[in-house]
């Protein structure tokens, strides 16, 4: 079954190659969906079966989310059946 998920990653990330790296954990772990970077915040838009969205997740989390991250939000939503991961 597909689960989309909506996550935010904000505080102080804006470095270089954050999108890359998450395409990149994506690719790993079979999500399709999106990245964009704004002012201070990471948003992801990724979907996949619950099992690997849980590991994509816990990922993102180990590699980004530190004392510098201020918080990170996901919520889930409908699937929007994604036909690859891309960088927005």
């Amino acid at each position: 079954m597909t689960v989309n998920y909506h996550i935010e990653i904000s505080g102080n990330i804006s470095k270089r190659g954050n999108k890359l790296k998450i395409m990149i954990l994506a690719s790993q772990f079979g999500i399709k969906g999106y990245v964009s970077e704004k002012a201070n915040k990471i948003e992801i838009d990724a979907e996949s079966d619950s099992e690997n969205l849980t590991d994509f997740i816990e990922a993102c989390r180990k590699k980004f989310f530190s004392e510098m991250t201020k918080e990170m939000i996901i919520t889930r939503q409908s699937p929007a059946y994604y036909d690859e991961f891309s960088i927005h």
